[in-house]
């Protein structure tokens, strides 16, 4: 597929799926005989109802148009297995939350404290009283086991919280 006719491809399955061109798109790779390649999958990012290669058939490209008309995602037998070997791929494992133990409120609480925040500038940042505030820093404390709010966010600031983002 050249440069030029896949960005048209991209951008005819783009209008169509932003509503302004009407009826679905097919990617009919029509140049040359390749798997998807980046173009081909962002034409299938995009809404692309299908991919077939240039070797299809004619009754193969019948077909594929009159599935993708009917709103199914249709594949070419190589194209097919590609897309599925993409999927299959194991996702990176992201990174543990450091402090599990903690809720999502206390982990950003935590954050700020690590930033050096008061207790009252915490409280008017998250639309919370003072007393709140107080009452998730203690159980914060209490979770990582420290007596002393500069201990916490010390282990914080080491675990990469209270970063300036």
């Amino acid at each position: 597929m050249s440069h030029r006719s896949a960005r048209t491809g991209l951008l005819a399955a783009s209008l169509v799926c932003l509503g302004l061109a009407s009826g679905p798109a097919l990617a009919l790779n029509a140049v040359c005989e390749v798997l998807p390649t980046s173009d081909g999958f962002a034409a299938l990012r995009a809404g692309a109802g299908g991919y077939i290669l240039k070797d299809a058939t004619k009754e193969e490209i019948r077909r594929a148009v009159q599935a993708v008309g009917h709103g199914e995602a249709i594949f070419g037998a190589a194209v097919a297995a590609r897309v599925m070997a993409a999927f299959a791929q194991p996702r990176p494992a992201s990174a543990p939350r450091p402090f599990p133990e903690l809720t999502t409120r206390e982990h950003d609480i935590l954050a700020l404290i690590a930033r050096g925040w008061s207790n009252g500038r915490i409280a008017d940042h998250l639309s919370l009283s003072g007393k709140t505030v107080s009452n998730y820093v203690s159980n914060i404390l209490s979770k990582l086991q420290v007596t002393a709010r500069a201990e916490a966010a010390e282990r914080a600031r080491e675990a990469g919280l209270g970063q300036e983002s």
